[in-house]
């Protein structure tokens, strides 16, 4: 776990997918960390705003061209919470 909190330390987003193949480690098993450490606030999702609009979050999924691509869940550290422990 304290591997997975390092690369999001690195300040960049990443998928489970990503993680997985970072870690060396099956998507599953990075999953429950991930669900284990946002339970305790040390990450959180990443919102996925589609392309085609500029990134203006004003669209709906169900009227934006994009919604038709799947975005992957994006995962963030949550500073706060990793600088007070």
């Amino acid at each position: 776990m304290e591997k997975l909190l390092s690369l999001l330390k690195e300040g960049h987003s990443c998928s489970s997918e990503e993680l997985a193949t970072m870690l060396g480690s099956r998507p599953s098993a990075v999953l429950a960390q991930i669900v284990y450490l946002e339970e305790q606030g040390l990450i959180r999702r990443v919102e996925q705003a589609c392309r085609s609009c500029n990134n203006c979050k004003k669209c709906k999924p169900s009227s934006c061209e994009q919604s038709l691509i799947s975005f992957p869940v994006m995962w963030e550290l949550v500073v706060e919470k990793v600088c007070q422990k």
